[in-house]
């Protein structure tokens, strides 16, 4: 009983001391013009923006402006094709929120 418990004290320290770090290194992004209607296509949100897949690559506007991600990273692979499949996103607010007129006697 004692090597188990001293065997279920070291392995969480094994893992802290062997300083196993999962690195993220941010995407790497061209700036240019995005194409005209990018922002009706579907997006995700990556790194805090978002970011539209529109003529093969992946587009978004940061506070540097529109840009595109040169290298694709695994979680928008695996996002491309469910953005593919979506419908374009709506522009604007079909219903205003706005009350309705008030009622005259």
């Amino acid at each position: 009983m004692k090597t188990m418990t001293i065997f279920a004290l070291a392995l969480p320290a094994a893992f802290l001391i062997s300083g196993c770090v999962a690195a993220v290194r941010p995407v790497d992004v061209e700036y240019a013009p995005a194409p005209a209607y990018v922002e009706q296509q579907p997006y995700v949100v990556y790194e805090g923006y978002p970011t539209y897949y529109s003529e093969g690559r992946w587009y978004r506007r940061t506070p540097q402006g529109w840009g595109y991600v040169r290298e694709e990273p695994q979680e928008l692979r695996r996002q491309r094709p469910y953005v593919q499949q979506a419908p374009p996103a709506r522009r604007g607010n079909p219903r205003p929120n706005t009350a309705p007129p008030a009622h005259r006697r």
